[in-house]
Formats: structure tokens, sequence, C-alpha cells
């Protein structure tokens, strides 16, 4: 059954090779279901980029895919700077949900030059002329550099914001001097829309209103539709008829279609609904 769902419950998320992420429920109503291209976040702060790259969960990613060696991911420096197919270990990325750490600011930049890039994807080398590379994507805007050292054509330099930070050697011809200073900005999370409360006019015949399901419950598309989900206990919105064999639950605390947080496919037996 193919009903779309937005969880806020406890979760195991397997990526796969393409958009496709395969997820577990396990909240109030429990199913297996699919995502394309869900919110993940790094848990904790990580180096990538072949020791290039120390990211923190404030980075936004994006396009997580799996593959021999473990996770690929898009990062966001910052709204205006990606970088591409970063490695992360599995461990390292979740799906989007309550923080487990606060970042740590990095230390300030020391002293040196500050350059700005020219082109707008800039390669950064593990060394120079390395074929390990990252590739700086921006967007409108100035991607400034401090440099630390220089070694024939390539150039040491450093990108930081306190949060993240890209450190590599980088073609001379790839910076100029830059004088004055840039700020960056910073990107804060997504809101979530209040849920509609319970309540609302019902017409004769009809109830409404707050409910136990007995554990173990199969939840389905419609009173005559497939199994999609279990419910494995809570609180539960839920509205039923006189006589009917089946109620619909509206309301569940951690799962919901998107649109006010209520459910419009998840029907269980009258006889299993305990009102309170």
């Amino acid at each position: 059954a193919e009903v779309p769902v937005r969880v806020r419950a406890l979760v195991t998320a397997r990526p796969t090779a393409t958009a496709r992420t395969e997820v577990d429920v396990n909240g109030s109503l429990a199913f297996r279901a699919h995502g394309e291209d869900l919110p993940f976040v790094i848990q904790r702060r990580v180096t990538t980029g072949f020791g290039m790259v120390s990211l923190t969960r404030e980075a936004r990613i994006e396009r997580v895919r799996q593959t021999r060696r473990g996770l690929t991911a898009t990062a966001y420096l910052n709204p205006w700077t990606k970088i591409h197919r970063l490695s992360f270990s599995c461990e390292a990325i979740t799906l989007q949900g309550e923080p487990t750490e606060t970042p740590t600011p990095l230390r300030d930049l020391a002293d040196g030059v500050q350059m700005r890039a020219l082109p707008n994807i800039l390669s950064v080398h593990r060394a120079p002329g390395h074929p390990q590379r990252i590739r700086v994507h921006r967007q409108q805007s100035m991607f400034l550099m401090h440099v630390f050292g220089e070694r024939g054509d390539w150039v040491h330099a450093e990108w930081s914001d306190t949060l993240h930070q890209v450190r590599g050697w980088v073609r001379r011809r790839d910076l100029r001097r830059h004088d004055g200073s840039h700020g960056w900005g910073t990107t804060g999370g997504h809101g979530t829309p209040g849920c509609l409360p319970m309540g609302r006019i019902v017409a004769p015949g009809w109830h409404e209103g707050a409910a136990t399901i007995d554990p173990g419950t199969e939840v389905y598309t419609a009173a005559d539709g497939p199994a999609w989900a279990e419910v494995t206990g809570g609180k539960f919105g839920v509205r039923w008829q006189d006589e009917a064999e089946f109620a619909q639950i509206i309301e569940a605390q951690d799962v919901d279609e998107g649109d006010s947080c209520g459910l419009h496919h998840a029907w269980v037996r009258r006889d299993a609904v305990h009102p309170n």
C-alpha cells in the first residue's frame, strides 16, 4: 500500500544507490516505508574529503547515496557553497531530528594572506598535483581563503566559518589577493507547522476524540483497503460512526500525511478502539 506520511518517530534509515531511502518506523504505528531524498544531518563533527573538510551538523546534507564503502553526499558549507560526493561512514549521518552534539567552534584562522577564489568550481587537492581532490561549487558568492604556504605553482590555503573548514592545496592561478572583509551568514532550521486540534464539528452519528488502540492492531488504507502499518501503542485522535466496523485514525503523535498533521488513510477495526 502507498500512503505518503511524515514521521516524527524512531526510524531506521537505509540509503540506497539512488534517491530512494528505505525506512523502518517504530513509533505509535510500526511500518516499513521509503522516501525520496530524505533530509539527513551529520550526527557530530566529521572529517571527510580525503582529510581536507571538517563539517558539523549545521552543514546541510543532500543526495545521500549508498556505495560499497559507505555513503556519499553533497554538503553545503553555506547557502551558496557546496561540495559534491563527500564520503561518510554509515554511523556519521542520520535522518534529521534532535541534535546529538552542540558544535564546538574551530580555532580562529592564523595570520595569512587573504585570497579570493576565481573559478565557480574550485579544485582543492590533498597535496600539490595529488589526484585526490574535492571540488567546491560556489554560486554568486565570494569564497575567501587564507594562504599559509607556497610550493611552486601551488598554495596551501584554508577556508573556515568557525564551524566548517576546507584546507588543502590550490593552484596559484585560481586565487587573487583580496582586500577587505567578508562575512558569512548562517541558515536556521526548518519550522514544523502546528497540528490542528481535534474538536471540529462532526455530522450526526459520528464521533471524534482521543482514544487508545490495542497494540498489534493492523492499520488499513481504507475500511476495505490493504494493511500498511501496525499499532504499537500511544494515544490517537480517532473518528468513528455508530454501528460501523471500522474507525479512522485522524491524528497520531508521530506520523502524519503532511497537511495539518492529519492522517487520511489510517483505518482500524472499531472493536480495537477505546475512547478516553
